[in-house]
């Protein structure tokens, strides 16, 4: 019995021997392991390529973005408009992708290529200045989105001071004459995807206020630099013929394409259907978009 007792303490004594160094060796600590690396490191990660190949109205964020960020092999033109000569330095891919007209001068057999200079004596600067952020941003300023002095080509009134009463009616004027001025830029310039910007931005805009109609020189512009069938002289016109306000009591010192034309669809419209309400006719912007 004492044998048995003593061993059974021995066998005791080497267990918590045992378990007293596992628990010495696992708190232990480790030595750093400083030896090098053979892991080859990874390789930097190229930029992904944005595409909307499958998307066109998405087209511009593409070209836009990687222009924005490529940062090789980029080109740009230089562009001087008006009288005072203003000069603007803009991405020649932007210019040649959106007008047929830079396409040519800068990627043909001109002068021009040779030199990413174009000249523009009879345009104005703050028509090319607005053409010019449409194609960064695919957009006409917006009051939210963009500064305040871009967003004020919009509504230049002059240095005449404006009765407080007129003020908004003038700036409405003004912006419909300045739409007006950049579609004809857009049309003499081949730039359909900024003349369809700028018809769809009028059109909102001549229902937003309602009988407040462009001015006469600013009709008669339209229609000295446009063919009558075009689609924002037919919009001048059927918005003129289907607004009472602004046919009534109206003289006739307009722009005489513009009067022919308004009588045709006068006649039209009072005459052509006899089932329709020409008072209950709406515009459709649709129509005077090309297909």
């Amino acid at each position: 019995m004492a044998s048995s007792s003593k061993d059974s303490s021995t066998s005791s004594d080497s267990s918590n021997t045992s378990d007293s160094e596992e628990s010495s060796s696992a708190s232990a600590p480790r030595a750093p392991n400083t030896a090098p690396s053979t892991r080859p490191k990874d390789p930097p990660r190229a930029r992904p390529r944005i595409s909307y190949a499958g998307h066109p109205h998405l087209q511009c964020m593409d070209l836009i973005a990687n222009l924005l960020y490529s940062g090789v092999n980029q080109s740009f033109a230089t562009v001087v408009v008006g009288t005072e000569e203003a000069t603007f330095v803009v991405h020649e891919a932007l210019l040649t992708h959106y007008s047929e007209f830079f396409r040519a001068a800068l990627q043909g057999g001109f002068q021009e290529a040779k030199t990413k200079t174009v000249t523009l004596k009879d345009d104005s600067s703050s028509t090319f200045e607005l053409f010019v952020h449409w194609l960064y941003h695919e957009r006409l300023p917006n009051a939210r989105k963009d500064d305040a002095q871009v967003v004020q080509l919009f509504s230049i009134q002059g240095d005449k001071p404006v009765e407080p009463s007129k003020a908004e009616a003038k700036e409405h004027l003004c912006k419909s004459k300045r739409l007006v001025h950049l579609y004809v830029f857009g049309n003499t310039y081949q730039a359909a995807q900024f003349k369809t910007a700028t018809l769809r931005s009028l059109f909102k805009h001549l229902h937003k206020v309602g009988g407040i109609f462009p001015r006469r020189s600013t009709i008669a512009y339209a229609f000295t630099k446009l063919p009558n069938n075009d689609p924002l002289c037919r919009l001048l016109v059927d918005f003129y013929c289907l607004n009472e306000d602004t046919f009534s009591g109206q003289g006739t010192d307009h722009n005489a394409n513009f009067l022919y034309e308004v009588t045709k669809r006068w006649y039209r419209l009072a005459y052509g259907d006899p089932d329709m309400d020409i008072y209950e006719y709406q515009l459709s912007l649709s129509d005077y978009l090309d297909n």
